[in-house]
């Protein structure tokens, strides 16, 4: 080999070291230029091995499995282990001269290198970088000091391992954290997200389980700079949002970065991660399909501190009985708080369009006080409610913040579900770090203060993978409220209203008893007289007990205040029977008693109410309603008491 080709070579190596594109290849030797059939057998060769090695790697995860001799049924009762399924993190090797899979060109360099092979194929410096390559810039830029850039990769692909180790080489070092695929097993979001589970069980030590969904297994001590996802997906598909296996990519991704103290995340996804999981305030860039965030490890650990669905209660009976009898103001099943978050978290309720919930309002504000609650309150109120209404709010115990009403796209002609989504104007209470919000027709009997110590957002079931939105624990954001607004047209609400929008911005929720959210509903069949009497007695024993065993009781069907207080008026009328008791409704009455009598005229019945109730009565009398409440003869006082000009409510009695 002469002195000139000796040098162009060396200037061919300098240049794929320092990245410079500018070697023109015409001025090679000869011997680079050509594709000799030698050279093509070599290149055969290593893609032979790669794939071979591939094909090797994909197989680990069956050995491993077969070598724990798991079944199906381990995955699905909850009595596999996760911690000892996933295969052990590694470190990707420095990939050296090795083909990058989809990153090698044509150019066959002949090395004068006794330690490479004479052919060997190199990655050239205009090959693609790894997907989400621009982060290692972001990192440099924001953390100059931090050294050698420490990578976690999770679900990248081996292509991406390589690159990312030669693009980090002699300045990082690659940590790749394996899971098992959930798909493997055939479990899908409703194994996850049962409708129903046997929650008096789960409060033993043989309740219902979550299967095991695999999380990568992570050394002690490993320290990351930053950890990258790669999580597919179709955002068009209508079920996007419960796609288990990227569940599963977004809680190892959070589990990784969580436990090696990473202060960065990068995914790399067509659609946006789970909110309450990265949360829209840690998001700092989106490029294309990169989501960058800046986390606090050590809150995301206390996110992931809850199952992995509503497949068990987050919080066990066992849990609520200690906090209730032991935990002083501010302190939480998951630690104590200081007093500035104690002064940062307030129960909240909304009223808007009127004061038709006025009067629940009152005596939800007295039952939470009842309860030894000294949580700030605060009602969310609109410029429909009349200043009288305002300070019998002031007066009942509320702090009044104003909001403009937000229009439902998907209401009908009713008025308070016209402007249901104002309730997303809870996100913005950004003076607190927890709400926990309660819709004004429950009735609290026994202290929820330790729902504070909750992540976002627990909330009870609602039937299928649907938490009910009537109470929620929400961290507010502005950021996360200004997303509710881009997407308020896009999102399909399966009911129309902001339970089922919120349901699909949030559907990782995390399940809290019913008994902190009790539906007052009743299955059986009004006409089958004993069946329905003997689930009534079941039921009314739980708010009889002392204490009583239902945390709070959540009035559906027509509200106790729009009845006479002599009966439950849901009896009356057909297509709400199923919400009728007249325990229960009396339950609500004594709260209502003890509220000071200035403050009960916000429960008076207007005329056209009276009038209505006395149209149900006579329809029920009409067909002979089996239970006869129809024939109970009227005491409340509220039927004489008019406030309003028109009080001949008889001449609007239309049947």
């Amino acid at each position: 080999m002469g002195a000139d080709e000796s040098l162009k070579r060396s200037a061919f190596r300098r240049s794929l070291r320092s990245g410079s594109n500018d070697v023109d290849s015409r001025k090679l030797p000869h011997k680079s230029r050509l594709f000799s059939w030698s050279q093509f057998g070599v290149v055969l060769a290593v893609s032979v091995i790669t794939f071979v090695t591939l094909a090797y790697e994909g197989s680990v995860y069956l050995r491993f499995l077969r070598h724990l001799d798991v079944r199906d049924q381990d995955f699905l009762d909850g009595t596999l282990s996760c911690s000892k399924l996933s295969p052990p993190q590694r470190i990707v090797a420095d990939p050296g001269p090795r083909v990058v899979l989809g990153c090698w060109k044509d150019r066959i360099l002949n090395s004068a290198s006794q330690s490479e092979p004479e052919h060997v194929v190199r990655l050239l410096p205009n090959c693609s970088p790894p997907h989400g390559g621009a982060i290692v810039t972001w990192m440099r830029n924001h953390y100059p000091r931090r050294g050698p850039l420490r990578i976690g990769l999770v679900n990248v692909g081996d292509e991406d391992e390589r690159k990312w180790a030669m693009l980090t080489k002699e300045s990082g070092r690659v940590y790749v954290f394996p899971f098992v695929p959930v798909s493997t097993f055939s479990l899908t979001w409703t194994d996850f997200y049962p409708g129903w589970i046997d929650e008096e069980a789960a409060f033993t030590s043989t309740g219902p389980k979550c299967p095991c969904m695999p999380l990568p297994s992570i050394d002690d001590g490993t320290k990351l700079d930053v950890v990258i996802a790669k999580a597919p997906g179709n955002c068009s598909e209508p079920e996007w949002r419960r796609d288990l296996s990227r569940l599963q990519i977004m809680l190892a991704t959070a589990t990784v970065a969580s436990q090696t103290q990473s202060p960065a995340v990068a995914i790399i996804s067509k659609c946006r991660p789970p909110l309450n999981l990265f949360t829209c305030d840690e998001l700092l860039e989106v490029q294309d399909d990169l989501w960058l965030f800046q986390v606090d490890f050590d809150r995301l650990r206390k996110r992931l501190a809850v199952p992995v669905g509503a497949c068990e209660l987050a919080l066990t009976h066992n849990e609520m009985v200690a906090i209730v009898n032991t935990s002083a103001p501010g302190e939480g099943f998951r630690g104590k708080k200081s007093r500035l978050q104690v002064r940062r978290e307030a129960y909240a309720t909304v009223v808007h369009s009127g004061g038709e919930y006025t009067c629940g309002a009152i005596v939800l504000a007295k039952s939470i006080r009842a309860t030894g609650s000294k949580r700030e309150l605060v009602a969310l109120v609109d410029k429909t409610i009349s200043p009288e209404h305002r300070r019998g709010l002031v007066k009942g115990g509320w702090k009044l913040h104003d909001i403009d009403r937000i229009r439902n796209p998907n209401s009908g002609s009713h008025p308070y579900n016209a402007f249901n989504y104002s309730k997303f104007r809870l996100w913005q209470l950004v003076q607190y770090d927890k709400i926990v919000f309660i819709d004004s027709d429950l009735l609290i009997l026994r202290n929820l203060d330790f729902l504070f110590g909750m992540p976002a957002i627990s909330g009870v079931t609602n039937g299928g993978h649907i938490f009910n939105s009537g109470m929620m624990v929400i961290e507010p954001s502005n950021c996360t409220f200004n997303l509710f607004m881009q997407q308020i047209n896009e999102v399909e609400s399966y009911n129309g209203g902001d339970q089922g929008f919120l349901n699909e911005m949030f559907p990782w929720w995390h399940r809290i008893p019913e008994k902190m959210n009790y539906m007052k509903f009743f299955y059986t069949d009004v006409n089958s007289v004993e069946e329905r009497k003997k689930e009534i007695a079941n039921k009314d024993a739980l708010i009889q007990a002392e204490p009583p065993e239902l945390y709070a009781i959540h009035f559906t069907g027509w509200k106790p205040w729009s009845c006479f207080r002599d009966y439950d008026c849901n009896w009356n009328t057909g297509g709400s029977h199923m919400f009728a008791n007249d325990v229960w409704n009396l339950r609500w009455w004594k709260t209502h008693d003890s509220v000071s009598d200035d403050l009960q005229r916000f429960c008076l019945l207007s005329t056209e109410r009276k009038a209505l109730l006395e149209d149900d009565r006579r329809s029920a009398e009409a067909e002979n309603k089996t239970d006869q409440h129809w024939k109970i003869n009227i005491t409340d006082p509220r039927l004489h008491i008019c406030n309003q000009p028109n009080c001949d409510w008889r001449a609007l009695v239309v049947v």
